[in-house]
C-alpha cells in the first residue's frame, strides 16, 4: 500500500495496484474508506463526470452501511446502470449527514467538520475564508459533487434550524437519534425466503441458527421470524417488517419439475416485495442466493452487498458472521 490517487475521484488516497488482475484498491476518504475496482470500472465512472462519481460513492458508502468493508465492483455493465440512476433527494442527502454524525459518534457541541482556511489576498480586505472540509468523507455521505455542492446542503441544514455554524441544534440531535435508534432495540429479525419443501434446510439449519446464534455460539439475541409460522395476513407482515431490526432475504429460485415434465426456476416475487418495503422503510436487508442461482436474480440486485452461499453450512458461517459484525459487535 502506497501513497497515491483515488481511483474514482483522483484525489489523495492509500492505493494497491493489481495490474495483472485489472484491479486498483483504494482506500479513499473521498469515496469514504476501502473499496476494489477494475480499471474499467474506474474510467466508466469517471467518464460520467462529478455526477456519476458521487452516485458511484453513494452505492459505496450504502455497501459499507450494509455491512461490507471493502466493497468490490468489476462489473463494468452494473456499474454504468449506478451511474445512470437517479441522485438522492435532498431529504434523503440531509439524512445522511446526520447518518454520517451518528457514524461518527458526534457528541453535544462538538463540531462536526472543520474547514482549512486560505488568507484572502485584497487590499480591501484583511481576514480568512474557508476554502474546503478537511472532513471530505462527510461528502461522500452526502452524495456531494464538489465543495459548493456541500456549501449548499449546509445552508439548508442551518436554515432548517439542525445546524448552527458546524455543530448540531438540539433538533439537529434529535433528528440523529431518531435515525440512529430506528428498531435499535428490536430482537426481531424478518426472513423473507420460499416456504416450500426444498427451502426447509435453508431455513432450519442455515438462516434461523446464523440469526440466533453468533459464530462464537453464544446466542446473539435476535429471534427469526417467518409469516409461514404465524397465523397471517398481508397486514401481519408488513407489521412484521415494521417492527424488525433487519431482514434476511434469501433469494433463491430452487428447482421444480413442473406437469409436463420442464424443470423449471421460479422466482419468489414476495421476496423482491419484502426486501423492497424493508429498503423503503430504511431497515437493513440482508440479501442471500445459492451461488449457482447467481444468473436467476434480478439484475438490480446486483448492485447489492449479497452473499452468495454454496451449501447450507457455508450460509450459516457467512451470514452469522454478517449479523456479528452489523449488529452484534
Amino acid at each position: 500500500m502506497a501513497e497515491g490517487k483515488c481511483a474514482i475521484w483522483g484525489t489523495e488516497a492509500k492505493e494497491k495496484d493489481f495490474p495483472a488482475k485489472d484491479v486498483v484498491w483504494c482506500d479513499s476518504p473521498r469515496a469514504g474508506g476501502k473499496y476494489q475496482v477494475s480499471y474499467s470500472v474506474a474510467d466508466a465512472v469517471r467518464s460520467g463526470g462529478e455526477g456519476a462519481c458521487a452516485k458511484f460513492t453513494t452505492w459505496l458508502v450504502n455497501q459499507r452501511r450494509s455491512g461490507s468493508v471493502c466493497p468490490e465492483l468489476l462489473d463494468t455493465d452494473l456499474a454504468l446502470e449506478i451511474i445512470q440512476g437517479k441522485f438522492s433527494s435532498t431529504s434523503e442527502r440531509i439524512d445522511r449527514f446526520f447518518l454520517y454524525c451518528e457514524s461518527m459518534n458526534i457528541r453535544l457541541g462538538q463540531a462536526v467538520y472543520s474547514y482549512s482556511y486560505a488568507a484572502m489576498d485584497s487590499a480591501y480586505l484583511v481576514g480568512v475564508y474557508p476554502s474546503n472540509l478537511q472532513e471530505s468523507e462527510i461528502l461522500a455521505w452526502t452524495e456531494c459533487l464538489d465543495w459548493s455542492d456541500f456549501v449548499a446542503l449546509e445552508a439548508v441544514l442551518k436554515k432548517s434550524g439542525l445546524l448552527e455554524e458546524r455543530i448540531l441544534s438540539l433538533d439537529g440531535f434529535r433528528r440523529m437519534e431518531e435515525l440512529a435508534q430506528k428498531n435499535i432495540s428490536s430482537k426481531q429479525a424478518f426472513v423473507a425466503m420460499w416456504f416450500d419443501p426444498n427451502s426447509a434446510d435453508v431455513f432450519r439449519e442455515g438462516i434461523r441458527p446464523a440469526i440466533e446464534i453468533g459464530p462464537t455460539g453464544a446466542p446473539t439475541g435476535f429471534k427469526a421470524v417467518r409469516t409461514d409460522h404465524e397465523h397471517y395476513s398481508d397486514f401481519f407482515m408488513i407489521g412484521s417488517i415494521r417492527r424488525s431490526r433487519f431482514v434476511v432475504a434469501d433469494f433463491t429460485s430452487f428447482t421444480i419439475t413442473a406437469t409436463d415434465g420442464e424443470v423449471r426456476q421460479i422466482p419468489r416475487g414476495g421476496v423482491y416485495f419484502e426486501a423492497g418495503f424493508a429498503k423503503g422503510l430504511d431497515i437493513p436487508v440482508i440479501a442471500t442466493c445459492r451461488e449457482d442461482q447467481k444468473s436467476e436474480i434480478h439484475f438490480d440486485l446486483k448492485q447489492f452487498n449479497t452473499i452468495y452461499w454454496k451449501d447450507v453450512a457455508d450460509l450459516r458461517k457467512q451470514l452469522s458472521e454478517r449479523i456479528f459484525a452489523m449488529f452484534v459487535t
